[in-house]
């Protein structure tokens, strides 16, 4: 039996609600939770998926495999970080962190546990799959 990977956002704004769209949908991963101070917010992200709501952090990284932050920018260093530290590997919506102080202290944190750190921009993924598709049903 194949281990679904289980997949946590963090933060139910627009960009949470999109990270948490596309591990409910994605092969091998589900989404299993979502964290944000606002439990009514996390509740309606999460219950579109069928996942967990969770407005205490501790609790919510206990429940995942991988997590992705989409918080506020000014918050993504400590999602990344307690994220890291409970021995999660992290993918964190742009920017990084806002400084480049915290930015080394979320990959110094990853380096020393083992894990992986990714930074991403959202529509350079989505376009690129989108490009990947589009070449896919040319041929």
């Amino acid at each position: 039996m194949t281990k679904v990977l289980r997949g946590g956002v963090i933060g139910a704004g627009v960009f949470g609600g999109y990270h948490a769209r596309q591990y409910a949908q994605a092969e091998g991963a589900g989404l299993a939770a979502v964290f944000d101070p606002d439990l009514e917010r996390a509740r309606e992200v999460a219950a579109r998926h069928g996942a967990a709501a969770f407005d205490d952090l501790d609790a919510f990284l206990s429940s995942v495999d991988v997590v992705t932050v989409a918080s506020p920018g000014v918050r993504h260093a400590e999602g990344a970080l307690a994220a890291l530290r409970a021995g999660r590997s992290v993918y964190v919506e742009k920017p990084l962190a806002v400084d480049l102080e915290e930015a080394d202290r979320i990959l110094a944190e990853a380096s020393r546990r083992r894990l992986v750190v990714a930074c991403g921009h959202q529509e350079r993924v989505v376009f690129r799959r989108s490009a990947s598709s589009a070449r896919r049903s040319v041929l």
